[in-house]
């Protein structure tokens, strides 16, 4: 392989800061010979979040598209428009492993660098390879000067000494060792400073500190966090930005909610009432996002003769979401956003004029640990009254519940023993998981049943044939679907979560 493969085999890597002297020479004994020389310019690519690069991946086009790891190299060949997404990609293997690390997130160039690499086979007197090494220059694309070189051992079975005698030479030529692979050296390179981003706010707090300083911690971090998305709901980038910001702030909102008494109630209750009204202005953008990014599921879920029926159904989505796009775009642009965004932000930061509540100094462990435990014991109460007749908007009932119990161990779990926090967690993700599924094939099923309707008064009667089979389809998974909610909620609900739950009310530090 003559480009980014040979960089997974070495088993040594050094490097020179600056120019290398070519050719390269070795000790006494081991003839260092040039086999192969390449000059290619050479593109990385990663999400906005940095989803491959915290999960030890690159995604790169030489002549080729290349996604690496330790263990697997997967090829795609070189096109002239650069993909958005991974679904861009043509079916094969780079396609289903990037779809794997980076979802429905977009994709984007993060740097590019000039490479020259020299591979050399070092001969023993016997005529025998003994040692093989890549040296790859690193310059920018547009000035031939090199900035850093990249040397990597290929080892030879049995030759270790041979290699080692090399090492030795290189080391007392100038080379220093490194753990550095050829990314991270172009990243530094071009100043590349990959941040690691997160949903959940990471505050470090001890059980006893004061619920008010944590509170306003909480809320900042969790407002940066929503307000970093705007920039990609403004461009429109991927739709995560928007799922992520409204998250951010619903979380904002269920803290707020949730904790009484730190602050004073008018003023919970008028923040509370800011961040909805703010979220609301995106629900029709999400609904939306939502139905589209779900047509290969709901087509695959018809007959295909079926199938051809809904492509008008969902080119007046993509329509529809265009024009809300833009909408909710100019809306966060506007003053009147800004305005409400800075008036939310001058309140937390001037709380220290706000008048003393009764919880304000009472500690966080105390409150958070009370506030899960409620969660889950009305989670459970809900749970033991189900009957096979009970309504949906009951088992909806439970979902928010355990939204609001999620939140507050995403916001607060730091501060109890990860012991009890971590099982708590993933199973009521599962639950969580098989919640939102059974939530979404009842919303979907009223929503279709709406467009069904319009379209036989239209008269188009192939889109509400398509639309009739879709809904029965939704209909039957979401009979099986209830089993498998009350079985997981049963799981969850079961007597080792009582004791973990019950556990984070007590008033002693970690």
């Amino acid at each position: 392989m003559t480009n980014l493969a040979e960089d997974r085999t070495s088993s040594v890597q050094m490097v020179f800061r600056g120019a290398f002297e070519m050719p390269l020479t070795g000790p006494t004994g081991i003839d260092m010979r040039c086999v192969e020389t390449l000059s290619r310019t050479c593109q990385f690519y990663d999400t906005y979040v940095w989803s491959l690069w915290f999960q030890g991946k690159i995604l790169a086009l030489e002549d080729s598209w290349f996604l690496q790891d330790d263990e697997k190299l997967s090829l795609a060949p070189a096109w002239e428009a650069a993909p958005r997404f991974a679904s861009d990609f043509p079916v094969g293997d780079l396609r289903e492993a990037l779809e794997d690390f980076s979802d429905i997130r977009a994709l984007r160039a993060t740097a590019s660098a000039h490479l020259v690499r020299d591979f050399y086979e070092g001969i023993d007197s016997s005529g025998q390879v003994v040692v093989r090494l890549a040296v790859v220059r690193i310059g920018t694309p547009r000035a031939a000067r090199v900035r850093s070189t990249l040397l990597k051992f290929q080892p030879v079975e049995g030759c270790d000494l041979q290699a080692e005698e090399l090492r030795q030479h290189l080391l007392s030529a100038g080379c220093t060792e490194t753990s550095e692979n050829l990314i991270q050296q172009v990243y530094k390179m071009r100043g590349v400073r990959p941040v690691a981003y997160s949903l959940k706010p990471h505050l470090t707090f001890a059980p006893e500190t004061h619920s008010r300083t944590v509170l306003l911690e909480t809320f900042n971090s969790l407002f940066s966090i929503a307000r970093w998305n705007e920039e990609g709901i403004v461009k429109d980038i991927d739709t995560e930005f928007l799922h992520d910001y409204r998250v951010s702030l619903r979380k904002l909102r269920c803290v707020i909610g949730l904790i009484k008494g730190v602050f004073p109630d008018a003023l919970m209750d008028s923040w509370k009432k800011k961040l909805a009204a703010i979220c609301r202005q995106t629900n029709a953008l999400r609904d939306l996002d939502v139905y589209i990014l779900s047509r290969s599921r709901l087509e695959h879920m018809l007959p295909e003769e079926l199938r051809p029926g809904m492509d008008g159904f969902f080119l007046d989505l993509e329509a529809s979401r265009e024009a809300e796009a833009r909408r909710v775009a100019k809306t966060l642009k506007s003053e009147a956003y800004k305005s409400e965004i800075a008036m939310l932000q001058a309140a937390w930061t001037s709380s220290h004029a706000i008048e003393n509540t009764p919880n304000a100094t009472q500690p966080i462990g105390e409150i958070a640990g009370e506030l899960i435990l409620k969660r889950f014991r009305r989670i459970r109460k809900i749970r033991k009254s189900i009957t096979p007749e009970t309504p949906d908007v009951i088992i909806h009932g439970i979902r928010i519940e355990c939204k609001k119990m999620r939140y507050l161990l995403e916001c607060f779990g730091s501060l109890f023993p990860e012991e009890t926090v971590s099982p708590l967690a993933r199973q009521l993700a599962k639950l969580q998981n098989r919640l939102g599924r059974y939530n979404d094939t009842s919303v979907q099923q009223d929503y279709l049943l709406q467009q069904a309707e319009q379209q036989i008064e239209s008269g188009d009667a192939r889109l509400a044939l398509s639309l009739g089979g879709l809904i029965g389809s939704l209909y039957h998974e979401h009979a099986t679907l209830r089993a498998k909610v009350l079985d997981a909620l049963a799981e969850f609900c079961r007597g080792a979560n009582a004791d973990r739950a019950a556990k984070l009310i007590r008033k002693s530090p970690k």
